[in-house]
């Protein structure tokens, strides 16, 4: 999955990139340095990765406070072309990919408003009301970045690190903060929990991922 994502920001130039790693990531640094030695990339390590959600790995990135950038779930395998959409279809607001599926209690979940933008996202999100899944490849403007992070870093104190971090952003757009939506296709990414999403990213997904 790195090394498609990896793939998939250098088709865009974007070679300048942070990790937050935990789990193996003495493999991880390895890996990189010795297949993508032209990146740069900076680490950032969760020690307590083992105990704590992705709020709290996010939140370690805190000098991307104001900053415009693109964030990527680990366990996301995607069709690379989602990145240069995300970026023509922002127009300097922030922006999310979203799959117009069927939801069940494991997706993370968003319902949209009236013009089509993030209004909710959230796991608990009742299923029959929501309009998609969160896919986990968003663009953050300056000014949601600003946000974002003291609300992370307050939802970390106020209820604790296992929270997900798609809590903060639900802060936001409850606040009227504009998260437009990008619509892709379902085939064109998929979350990888388990074995079997593995099978069905080999038989759905791959194809659409053109790696040069």
């Amino acid at each position: 999955i790195l090394y498609y994502q990896l793939k998939a920001l250098g088709a865009v130039d974007i070679t300048d990139i942070t990790l937050i790693v935990g789990y193996r990531k003495e493999q991880i640094i390895n890996y990189i340095a010795e297949n993508f030695p032209n990146l740069s990339v900076r680490f950032i390590v969760n020690d307590e990765f083992e105990t704590t959600n992705d709020i709290v790995s996010f939140a370690l990135a805190e000098d991307f406070a104001g900053r415009d950038f693109i964030q990527i779930d680990s366990d996301v395998f995607f069709k690379p072309d989602i990145i240069k959409d995300l970026i023509a279809g922002s127009s300097g607001e922030s922006i999310t990919a979203i799959k117009k599926i069927p939801c069940g209690e494991e997706e993370m979940k968003v319902i949209l408003d009236e013009h089509g933008n993030v209004s909710r996202i959230g796991k608990k999100l009742d299923s029959k009301t929501c309009h998609g899944e969160f896919v986990g490849i968003s663009f953050f403007s300056k000014d949601f970045s600003r946000r974002l992070y003291p609300v992370m870093n307050r939802i970390i104190k106020e209820t604790g690190p296992h929270i997900y971090s798609g809590s903060a952003m639900d802060e936001l757009v409850k606040d009227g903060v504009t998260l437009l939506a990008l619509a892709i296709k379902p085939e064109h990414a998929i979350e990888i929990d388990f074995p079997e999403d593995i099978i069905k990213a080999e038989r759905e997904v791959l194809k659409h991922v053109k790696i040069h």
